[in-house]
């Protein structure tokens, strides 16, 4: 009995110091993207790849600016007032690159919720898919 309860002791300690270093860890690598990321808010563009969706969540992008983006080659598009830059998804979009293509620099809410005017809003997984590409939100 007194082995069992030196192990368990022994064994949440351990637990213990793992959780710790790894929650140091995390804690670390969260401070270094942060300190790569610009903290200028008026740029239209995410700065670095290791930006989090709540970092480009907050960057603002005026509209004249979405509509730059206007073709397939450089395609961004807004949806519930948030910007989207899709180019790289146009081509494996299951319905057809066409779809997204003829929304490009626009603001495409009603596109999104209702497939394309079916009438139906997108999966959530389609959702999920979308946040992957998000560059900002709309601004005045």
């Amino acid at each position: 009995m007194k082995k069992a309860v030196a192990f368990f002791i022994a064994f949440y300690f351990i637990a213990m110091g793992t959780m710790f270093v790894w929650g140091y860890i995390d804690k670390q690598n969260k401070e270094n993207q942060t300190s790569q990321v610009d903290s200028s808010s008026n740029s239209t563009q995410p700065t670095s790849q290791n930006n989090t969706s709540q970092d480009k969540a907050t960057t603002k992008i005026i509209f004249s600016e979405v509509q730059k983006h206007n073709s397939p080659n450089d395609c961004w598009i807004i949806v519930s007032d948030m910007v989207y830059d899709v180019t790289n998804y146009l081509k494996l979009h299951p319905g057809g690159e066409d779809l997204i293509a003829a929304q490009c620099g626009k603001n495409a809410t009603t596109a999104f919720s209702s497939q394309g005017g079916r009438g139906t809003s997108h999966s959530s997984k389609a959702k999920n898919e979308l946040s992957k590409y998000l560059i900002g939100f709309m601004g005045n």
